[in-house]
């Protein structure tokens, strides 16, 4: 139990450390988007601006159905200069992650409801150099939403992978101790 409450203490210090940069990096939180939902047996809204942390079983109780996220952005500072990852803490229950229009990750089946994959580690990518542009990007997370299963897509960290693999360190710590 005392290991579980100092990993937990140590993701909190790292996750609300500010990020100290070298050179001209930096670590963007992409936490504001468009989200489209769509629902199994009901009308579906129209698409709505949203802020991240999305818990689909808080918004939308004992619903089936999927949620399309849009998070456009300007590259990181110093993006060219070194590798980018993404980090996710949480996202599912299905999902795939597109950058500007590739495919860069995708776990369970997307159109499948109830196919038992719920994902319960967070999401780290490495993001390949030839798909991050100078100028505007476009993020696109699409979540398939199993109902009572904690469906929904945490804040997303872009940046540096030397600045976020602390972050990364401490989510995967916490993740093996539950």
């Amino acid at each position: 139990m005392r290991r579980l409450l100092l990993a937990a203490l140590a993701l909190v210090a790292v996750l609300l450390a500010p990020a100290t940069a070298g050179a001209a990096s930096e670590v963007l939180a992409l936490d504001r988007g468009e989200l489209q939902v769509r629902f199994v047996g009901r009308a579906s809204p129209p698409p709505a601006e949203v802020t991240l942390p999305l818990h689909w079983d808080a918004h939308w109780p004992r619903a089936v159905g999927w949620a399309q996220l849009r998070i456009r952005f300007d590259a990181p500072a110093g993006h060219a200069d070194e590798p980018q990852a993404l980090l996710v803490s949480r996202i599912g229950n299905a999902y795939r992650v597109k950058l500007n229009g590739q495919v860069i990750a995708a776990a369970g089946k997307l159109e499948q409801i109830n196919d038992g994959w719920s994902n319960r580690r967070p999401l780290w990518l490495r993001v390949p150099p030839s798909l991050l542009r100078d100028g505007e990007n476009l993020l696109e997370i699409a979540v398939r939403a199993d109902p009572s299963r904690r469906a929904g897509i945490a804040p997303v960290r872009l940046g540096a992978e030397r600045l976020l693999q602390p972050q990364w360190d401490a989510l995967e710590s916490v993740s093996y101790t539950h």
